[in-house]
């Protein structure tokens, strides 16, 4: 429990960065009920429980996510908690709600951040086409809390595709919607 206080304390002195970097007109909050949803996906050349290995655990995220900076996790079971901290400066707290390493899946939620929204929930998993390959699916529904629906929507997209080209890059050779090359091409 003396962790939570700690990162919860820390955290409210940490709101800037990334949020704000993208000047929200307002921060008024949006229609009742509203809630977003945001999906992106990457084919990696890698199966799947080869790939979960390398990089499904909660804190793993912060070994191959090129915007953050580090990555502090409690561990793997439901309730844990990971801290982090972008390149930005910015800091979240994410509590983990669901935890499948037999599906290649996880769910969790954010407990504190500077990012303009309420209610997020993300999954991230990686799926089996049964080709010897991996589908990585990483997906979020949230409330937000400031007008400008657009930038918040952007900035989560940006965040997951960057975590999704890296993988990519570093198993595939190429980011996604870019031709791989062919072996004597």
């Amino acid at each position: 429990m003396q962790i939570l206080i700690f990162i919860v304390r820390f955290d409210k002195r940490a709101i800037s960065g990334f949020a704000n970097a993208l000047e929200f007109e307002s921060r008024n909050t949006s229609e009742e009920g509203h809630v977003m949803k945001i999906k992106e996906t990457a084919h990696i050349m890698e199966k799947p429980e080869e790939l979960w290995s390398a990089i499904g655990m909660f804190g793993a995220v912060g070994n191959w996510h090129p915007l953050l900076a580090k990555v502090e996790s409690q561990g793997e079971d439901e309730g844990s908690l990971r801290l982090a901290e972008g390149k930005d400066g910015s800091k979240q707290v994410e509590r983990l709600l669901e935890n499948a390493p037999a599906r290649h899946y996880y769910r969790y939620e954010i407990v504190s951040t500077p990012m303009p929204v309420k209610n997020y929930v993300a999954e991230f998993q990686i799926e089996d086409p049964d080709d010897g390959t991996s589908v990585v699916a990483w997906s979020c529904e949230f409330d937000p809390t400031a007008a400008n629906e657009a930038n918040i929507e952007k900035m989560i997209n940006l965040f997951f595709k960057a975590g999704l080209e890296s993988l990519a890059e570093k198993y595939n050779g190429t980011p996604p919607g870019q031709k791989q090359k062919q072996a004597g091409a």
